[in-house]
């Protein structure tokens, strides 16, 4: 009996020893933990950091956090290090990710304008050249200017506001960039859009007078006359010192001649329009220097109006005559019109009072808004507003083809298309098309054409003005006959 409360005694005496063991074991290593000082970890990580060893200050840091994150101040600087030693090892999204951490967690914190200028900074180290995307540029600039805005001025403040010029100069650059890159490429809607964005975005940047200059350009470009003017006039008036001052001064009178022009077009469209209106009279415009004078065709043509006038003579409007009785012709009729020229006793022309004033050797004077040269095909094509002249005759259309000889020494033939006139002295046709030949000296109208002189009007299917021998030859086609009416 006695050995066997012995036996149990034994057992139990070991049962708690080994249980002590493990207690005493297990609560030692918790006992160090717990009983560690976190300002020594905190004094190595910053050792380590100082001498720009980051990765195991930021291990040290790390340790400081996890294993003690409640002790402050020295668990929330472990924070703020963690996003400091991201930065300078140029991890720059983790970086960022630890500083917004740290804003949430203490929004009061006196360090939080430090951290949000170091949230700027890790964008603003992403930026990109200005020809390359700019979304870094973008988030930089947003931080640091909610930085100016919602915190007292101080050291942090102050480098903010030299980061934001650097970030809008980086914008504005990129925005000029592309618009002129769509300059050069011939979009100037586009272009003109980008500069616009420049001026409204970034008012009284350093180089406005740069953007104003190629905004005025592009609007030159898109025939846009009065935003042109507008723009060119500002660096005119506002920066006499300007680098693009000359040009654009030089810019803004052909702007200004371009936009005088427009409305001149617009005045001789209502002009003939209400021409149009009043279609039993019509005249055009004799211009003398500075003035202009209207000229009736029903007054004197000999002495109003000589046949040889130097008088510019601007595109007479287009004209519908009353309808009169009419006398019919054949398919094929000559009409031989008096002529203007004043003849002498023997009944010879004067020398300056000729007939025939067209000489196939004068020159063939062509102007247009546009011009294209095809040199394969020997052509130059002209495009609205087309005038051309030699000596006394000229022809207006909305386009001329000019066909050069083969030498290069001058033109073959001249084909006019879309509301086409043409004027010799006293004499005006008009039609949809007219081919005139520089060296038999024809004329050949078709597309309702129809040749007035004075009071004397011939229409057809197709008319032929013979320059040289002064005849007009009118022809139907197979379902209509010529026409004409001569006052006697």
């Amino acid at each position: 009996m006695l050995d066997m409360n012995k036996k149990i005694l034994f057992k139990w005496g070991f049962f708690f020893t080994i249980v002590l063991i493990l207690i005493f074991g297990c609560s030692g290593k918790a006992v160090k933990t717990i009983e560690g000082d976190p300002e020594i970890l905190y004094r190595q990580g910053l050792v380590l950091f100082n001498k720009r060893d980051y990765s195991e200050a930021l291990k040290k840091f790390q340790e400081l956090k996890s294993n003690f994150p409640d002790s402050p101040p020295y668990s929330i600087w472990a924070e703020l290090k963690v996003g400091d030693c991201h930065f300078m090892k140029e991890e720059y999204v983790e970086a960022i990710a630890a500083y917004e951490e740290f804003k949430k967690i203490h929004p009061g914190h006196e360090e939080t304008a430090y951290v949000q200028f170091q949230i700027g900074m890790s964008y603003f180290n992403q930026m990109r050249s200005y020809d390359r995307d700019q979304t870094p540029t973008l988030k930089a600039l947003s931080n640091f200017e909610y930085l100016v805005a919602n915190y007292p001025p101080s050291l942090f403040t102050e480098k903010a506001k030299e980061k934001i010029r650097i970030c809008r100069k980086r914008l504005v650059d990129h925005e000029f960039y592309i618009g002129n890159f769509y300059f050069r490429h011939g979009k100037f809607l586009a272009a003109a859009s980008r500069f616009e964005g420049i001026l409204e975005k970034f008012p009284k940047e350093p180089d406005e007078d740069k953007y104003l200059f190629h905004l005025g350009k592009s609007y030159l470009e898109l025939k846009q006359w009065e935003k042109a003017n507008s723009v060119l006039m500002k660096i005119v008036t506002a920066f006499p010192n300007s680098f693009y001052f000359k040009e654009a001064k030089t810019l803004l009178e052909k702007s200004l001649i371009e936009n005088r022009s427009l409305e001149k077009k617009k005045e001789l469209k209502n002009d003939k329009e209400v021409v149009e209106e009043e279609s039993h009279r019509f005249t055009f415009v004799h211009f003398e220097e500075e003035g202009r004078m209207p000229i009736s065709f029903n007054e004197d043509k000999r002495t109003k109006i000589p046949v040889s006038t130097e008088a510019k003579l601007e595109r007479p409007p287009f004209f519908s005559p009353p309808p009169q009785p009419s006398i019919r012709k054949e398919p094929s009729v000559e009409i031989r019109p008096p002529s203007p020229a004043r003849s002498d006793e023997k009944g010879e022309p004067e020398d300056n009072q000729k007939t025939n004033l067209v000489d196939r050797t004068q020159p063939i004077d062509i102007t247009s808004d546009k011009v294209e040269a095809l040199r394969k095909e020997n052509l130059i094509i002209f495009k609205g507003n087309v005038i051309a002249r030699q000596r006394d005759l000229v022809i207006y259309a909305d386009s001329i083809e000019a066909v050069i000889l083969e030498d290069g020494k001058g033109i073959e033939r001249v084909i006019a298309k879309g509301d086409v006139k043409i004027q010799q002295g006293l004499r005006i046709a008009s039609c949809q098309k007219a081919i005139f030949n520089n060296f038999d000296q024809k004329i050949v109208l078709t597309g309702d054409p129809r040749v007035s002189e004075g009071e004397n009007i011939v229409s057809g299917e197709e008319i032929i003005f013979d320059i040289e021998k002064n005849r007009i030859e009118v022809k139907s086609g197979s379902g209509g006959r010529g026409k004409a009416k001569i006052q006697p």
